[in-house]
Parts: C-alpha cells; structure tokens; sequence
C-alpha cells in the first residue's frame, strides 16, 4: 500500500516539481551561454588584437633587418677602405 501512495503522490505532485527543477535549470542553462557568449566574444577581440600587434610586430622586425643589412654592408665599406689606406700608407713607407 505504501508504494502505491508513493507512486500516486509522485503522479500528483512529481512532474510539477520536475517541471520547476527543469524550468529552473533551463534558466541558469541560457544565463551559461550567455556568458559563454560574452567570454567567446571576448576571446575573439584579443585574438584579433595580438594578430594586429603580431603584424606589427613583424613588419618592425622586417624593417630592423634591413636597417642591419645597411648598417653591415656601411662597416664592410669603411673596413676594406680603411685597409686599403693603411696598405698604402705601408707601402709609402716601406719604399
């Protein structure tokens, strides 16, 4: 007798508590994705910040380079041509 009340009292009351567990949990499930959203948006703005920045980056160091490839070709001038010059020099006072 005792199931039977049980399973007549869940039949009565059970599936209005389960609809409100499950309204409940539908609520607090929208809000999640909500925030998921939020965050995911988030994501995608710093994503998209550090791939400018990386750019940047990028065209900066590409720049740096030539800029040292100048700079090396500039000494490898001004060596030989200070080697040239102390070869003369050597050569005027050898003679």
């Amino acid at each position: 007798m005792g199931q039977i009340k049980s399973q007549l009292s869940w039949l009565l009351r059970g599936s209005s508590r389960t609809n409100t567990a499950l309204s409940s949990y539908a609520d607090d499930l929208r809000a999640l994705q909500l925030k998921v959203a939020l965050i995911d948006e988030a994501l995608q703005s710093l994503q998209s910040a550090s791939n400018d920045r990386a750019g940047q980056l990028g065209a900066q160091l590409k720049q740096m380079d030539a800029e040292v490839a100048h700079l090396k070709a500039h000494l490898r001038t001004a060596v030989d041509d200070l080697g040239d010059r102390l070869g003369s020099i050597s050569e005027r006072t050898m003679s």
